[in-house]
């Protein structure tokens, strides 16, 4: 008989490359199979939590601090029954969490923190910066190092005769010389290797600068004419731009916004850990848009249903197997795939809340380290498959697509007051705040995406869309019946009767092949007969037809020099 065991489920926050806050969500019995597997009573199973290849993956569930249930009474009260001594030992684990971080050679470094010594030693900082009105070192910090380094601290800021809150906002507001920079950052990795913070500013402010693209001025000393940085993946927006709205119709600022957000992406390492939230109604062009940009970028692409995307121990797929998907479309060439423009349809059913989805929020979770860049272990199915690739998501193009309805309506300024306090309030644009708060959807995901709304499609729009794009279904008909050697005409009362058809039918674009199709087979079918094949060289369809598909004009080519009407 197998040894019964107890554990503790965490889950996992991601907080930064190779970073994790680990925290307690209940606790399991089980027991430990192959490759220290710890399956539950469900049969749902954990990887271990300090096993770096599973912090790596994008499963946010692992487990911690298993033992053996008749051992659970030398950590709680051994006389209180099994039940409560469970409930003790949950009570526990929920008052740790765990900053994990994986350092050279996939090594997991773990800091446990306890939340009730934190808030007395927060406390206790808070008294002290109060009471003096100066910095002091964080002693949580110091503790869980297990050294003390105020003394070293104020050494650095009395030299400097200003505080380390200071000294950040004078290299943010370029108070320093790149010179200056590069002396700092050295003397403070010297002295005093934890301050991170400071240090990541300081590297921002020296990246940008030194690329020419710093988003605040530089000392005087540094002002100079920068030179022009040749990019690897330099992109030509002007010429991207009318190719796409040749295809694209009635969505040219959404065009530009999306296409200069990736050539943006090509100028600065961090802007690539961002993603693109493309918003609006269903058929305006989401998907239709991001599939071209891909195509004239000679740039796999992917589409991902998001309503598949699910996290282990629910019915679904898992990412990586969206993943492996992309590699065989790329032809097992890894490098090509690692390419690719990902574009994650209708991620807003996964929002939080949302009772269709119980696993929707943690998606979005598993979403963010995929958004910044990691590594997955692709494979066709994540259950049984041993054929697997290392896919880096570093360099590609994070897309997500959704309606997001209940952000949009009734989206009115506040009214106003006074003597034009009857006017009606205008529409105004919606806010990341109202996706967290009416979209339900998380703002750790909102506050790493570029929010950009795609334009609803009118009745006027959808004629033009239906006209001008070189893509459209009238066109591709045109073609279809070309190669029977007949020419079709359609007249505008056609036109009108399709848009104002997919208007009603509130289907946008996607509808408009559907119409069409159904108002045209009955004359396809008429004309592809091998018995009348070359017999009719035009077909005219009228608004009657979009009603009725068997209503139709057919004309026989001149040595017949007669015109038939169905009705």
């Amino acid at each position: 008989m197998s040894k019964k065991y107890i554990a503790t489920v965490m889950n996992k926050f991601y907080v930064g490359e190779d970073s994790y806050i680990f925290t307690a969500s209940h606790v399991i019995m089980g027991e430990i199979i192959e490759n220290n597997i710890f399956k539950d009573r469900n049969g749902n199973e954990y990887g271990p939590m300090l096993n770096s290849g599973m912090i790596k993956t994008a499963i946010p569930y692992s487990y911690f601090n298993h033992m053996e249930i008749n051992d659970l009474g030398k950590v709680v009260d051994s006389k209180l029954p099994l039940k409560e001594q469970i409930s003790e030992y949950e009570y526990l684990s929920k008052q740790m969490f765990y900053y994990v971080g994986i350092v050279d050679e996939d090594v997991p470094v773990c800091i446990p923190f306890n939340l009730a010594e934190l808030k007395d030693k927060n406390a206790e900082a808070v008294s002290k910066v109060d009471e003096k009105n100066e910095y002091k070192s964080n002693p949580v910090i110091d503790s869980v190092n297990g050294e003390n380094k105020e003394q070293e601290v104020s050494e650095v800021i009395e030299e400097r005769d200003y505080s380390l809150e200071d000294l950040v906002i004078k290299v943010v507001q370029g108070e320093f010389s790149l010179k200056e920079l590069k002396n700092l950052r050295k003397d403070l990795l010297e002295n005093y290797e934890d301050l991170e913070s400071a240090i990541e500013t300081i590297n921002i402010q020296l990246e940008a600068s030194e690329a020419g693209t710093s988003a605040v001025k530089l000392k005087d000393s540094d002002k100079e004419d920068l030179p022009y940085i040749d990019v690897e993946n330099d992109i030509d927006i002007e010429d991207l731009f009318n190719k796409v709205t040749k295809t694209l119709i009635a969505q040219d600022e959404a065009a530009r916004r999306v296409i200069t957000e990736i050539a943006r992406k090509e100028m600065h390492p961090k802007k690539k850990k961002e993603g693109i939230l493309l918003t609006g109604k269903t058929g305006v062009g989401k998907t239709e848009l991001m599939r071209l940009i891909a195509k004239y970028l000679d740039r796999p692409f992917l589409k991902i249903d998001s309503t598949q995307l699910t996290i282990p121990g629910y019915t679904g797929k898992d990412i990586e197997e969206f993943l492996w998907q992309l590699y065989v479309q790329c032809d097992n060439n890894k490098e090509k795939a690692e390419q690719a423009i990902v574009f994650f349809d209708e991620i807003d059913k996964k929002a939080t809340g949302k009772k269709e989805d119980v696993s929707g929020d943690r998606v979005l979770d598993v979403l963010l380290p995929f958004i910044e860049g990691t590594k997955y272990d692709a494979c066709s199915n994540t259950k049984n498959s041993t054929n697997k690739v290392e896919i880096d998501t570093s360099n590609m193009i994070s897309v997500f697509g959704g309606a997001y309805t209940d952000v949009y309506k009734d989206l009115k300024e506040e009214k106003q007051m006074g003597f034009n306090g009857n006017v009606e309030p205008k529409e105004r644009k919606a806010t990341p705040s109202d996706f967290i708060e009416k979209g339900r959807t998380k703002d750790e995901f909102i506050g790493r995406v570029a929010i950009i709304k795609l334009k609803d499609l009118d009745f006027d729009d959808i004629k033009r869309l239906m006209l001008e794009s070189d893509e459209s279904s009238l066109k591709i008909q045109e073609q279809i019946f070309k190669k029977l050697g007949v020419k079709i005409t359609f007249t505008d009362g056609y036109v009108n009767a399709i848009a104002k058809g997919a208007v009603d039918r509130k289907t946008g674009a996607r509808g408009l092949n559907t119409i069409i199709d159904e108002s045209t087979w009955e004359a396809y079918e008429e004309v592809y007969k091998k018995s009348n094949r070359g017999k009719y060289s035009e077909v005219i369809f009228d608004e009657k037809t979009v009603e009725d598909s068997s209503h139709y004009q057919l004309v026989k080519r001149k040595k017949e020099n007669k015109s038939i009407s169905q009705s």
